[in-house]
């Protein structure tokens, strides 16, 4: 058992066995930490474990992984079990962090943007930063800063690559700086302008100059509570391409804080192949005035992520407070949808359920489809743990989804998870997610994938694991 410290992130974290059991925040300290006869050395009278503690070892840093292993080189190390959310690879943060979307650059690293921050979600300092790893996630790179911690704040990377290996990486700015509404502060990091910057050299370093998404004002954002003079939109949709255009997908509100939502489609033909930024053309779908929305579900409708079908028909998920995932199609590459609806198996078939949590979705390389879910009718942000995944493919134009398997669980149920991305390479799989202070990476069983797109069409009995078989007549039953 190990307990560390840190007073520059105000986190205290409690390790069993080598693998992070708690965290604490320890920011409202009103006294230094000392070292006393509470625990160390005591056997008796309100020991918190029977024994003695061995070694006490204070270090004006924190120490990685690697050398903290090396303290207790005679641990015995626990069986690994690839579902369990610890035993994944962690990748660096400040601390608060969120969504740690990757990219594979022309080199085959990976480049990771995420949002982080010296503090809690929402609190001074938080900004956009990337970091690379050349060996899948073992080892990262020093965070490199895409937006600087000290300034407006910056939030909700993602990650777009292009063929000539350019990376951009759009994200919310409060370029304005707005920090009040009707004389109140207020939470400022799901508002301004859908800035972006890129790297030419594999995220190593970003442009100096910043641009900014034409963000066209609609009804939406007329009548929210600046009458459009400020925008309230965020995005977790990690961009997808599709026949030579860039789409971004993301979420505006109607009404600040994170109310009446409805999905929007930013569309580039040009992005893929065109160098000047100048030059760049942006439309915003779906036509009109109007989001993907249905109000009669709901004000929260938010959270909106995309995947191209074919090359002409789109699917779209988003989070509610229903209990349920919503989605809705496009015919005609996001120009027009059908009204969004509760979420089903199959056209017609069993709901699904979700809380307000992150509904992802992904389409693979070779044109299937997973959708990330917590399997439960909340209706709050709580219970992400653990996570389902479900396996999809197209018939006729519609997603067919699978029955879900567990993906990753923490052990401690209070402890939840979200904001994943899917990482493909060399025919493999991975998933990114983060617990907000820790973020990691897991390598996914293919066979597990494999099963799940298989179902539809698969009609044996499965052999591997099975323990007994009998035909005909009774069988005898073992007393005790």
């Amino acid at each position: 058992m190990a307990l560390t410290a840190d007073t520059r992130t105000h986190t205290a974290r409690l390790f069993i066995n080598g693998v992070e059991d708690a965290t604490a925040d320890i920011s409202k300290l009103s006294s230094p930490i000392r070292l006393g006869k509470l625990v160390a050395g005591r056997e008796q009278g309100g020991s918190y474990f029977r024994g003695v503690i061995a070694d006490v070892r204070i270090y004006g840093r924190a120490l990685s992984d690697g050398e903290a292993l090396a303290l207790t080189p005679n641990a015995r190390p626990s069986l690994s079990d690839p579902r369990n959310i610890r035993n994944g690879l962690k990748i660096p943060v400040q601390n608060y962090c969120d969504q740690p979307y990757v990219v594979v650059t022309k080199e085959g690293h990976w480049l990771c943007t995420l949002t982080t921050g010296p503090g809690r979600e929402g609190q001074e300092g938080q900004h956009v930063a990337s970091t690379i790893s050349k060996d899948k996630g073992r080892t990262w790179s020093p965070l490199v800063d895409i937006e600087p911690s000290i300034g407006p704040k910056a939030s909700w990377v993602v990650p777009l690559i292009t063929p000539g290996g350019r990376v951009y990486a759009f994200y919310t700015y409060n370029g304005d700086n707005i920090r009040a509404l009707n004389g109140k502060p207020i939470r400022e990091d799901t508002l301004g302008w859908y800035a972006y910057r890129f790297s030419d050299d594999g995220g190593r370093s970003w442009s100096k100059e910043r641009y900014r998404l034409p963000t066209r004002v609609t009804a939406c954002d007329r009548g929210n509570d600046w009458q459009g003079a400020v925008q309230l939109f965020w995005g977790i949709d990690k961009p997808n391409v599709v026949n030579g255009s860039a789409y971004l997908g993301f979420t505006k509100c109607g009404r600040y804080m994170a109310k009446l939502g409805e999905g929007w489609l930013f569309r580039s033909d040009n992005i893929l192949t065109e160098l000047d930024v100048s030059k760049l053309r942006w439309e915003l779908l779906p036509d009109g005035d109007n989001g993907i929305r249905a109000p009669e579900l709901g004000s929260v409708q938010e959270e909106h992520a995309f995947v191209p079908v074919t090359d002409k028909i789109f699917y779209a998920t988003c989070r509610t407070t229903l209990g349920h995932p919503l989605n809705a199609h496009s015919s005609d590459a996001g120009r027009t949808w059908t009204k969004p609806e509760v979420m089903a198996y199959t056209p017609g078939g069993r709901k699904l359920k979700t809380p307000r949590a992150c509904p992802q979705l992904w389409r693979t390389q070779d044109g299937r489809f997973l959708f990330w879910f917590h399997n439960h009718a909340g209706t709050g942000f709580t219970e992400r743990n653990p996570v389902w995944i479900s396996g999809g493919v197209e018939r006729n134009g519609r997603i067919h989804w699978s029955q879900p398997e567990i993906l990753l669980y923490d052990p401690a149920a209070r402890f939840k998870m979200s904001y994943p991305d899917l990482i493909e390479q060399d025919g493999r799989y991975w998933v990114t997610e983060t617990q907000k202070t820790i973020a990691r990476v897991h390598e996914i069983d293919r066979t597990l994938l494999e099963s799940m797109w298989s179902q539809g069409r698969l009609k044996t009995v499965a052999r591997e694991g099975l323990i007994l078989e009998s035909t005909g007549g009774p069988l005898p039953m073992p007393k005790e």
